[in-house]
């Protein structure tokens, strides 16, 4: 691996954070391969817009986890104000 490409690696994993960039680069050629008519000018532009894409999904999906976490949680009763102010009394 060259300097430019390993400190691009290393910048990707820093900027995309909880995101698998190898995986997602290996999908995006993938693409690329199935995809020869649909080809790209500007292969910087498409790695990076596909890597946002990527974790734009994964950050959905993380908040749509969350959301449900707290729905079960004030489902039980636990977090909520009464289950609180029971526990100061």
């Amino acid at each position: 691996m060259n300097l430019r490409l390993e400190s691009s690696f290393d910048y990707a994993a820093r900027r995309w954070l909880g995101l698998d960039v190898a995986g997602e680069l290996l999908k995006a050629e993938a693409w690329l391969e199935a995809n020869p008519t649909r080809r790209k000018k500007n292969l910087d532009r498409f790695f990076v817009n596909w890597l946002n894409r990527a974790h734009r999904e994964l950050l959905a999906v993380e908040l749509r986890e969350n959301m449900r976490r707290a729905q079960r949680r004030v489902d039980a009763g636990v977090g909520s104000y009464e289950s609180w102010a029971k526990g100061r009394t």
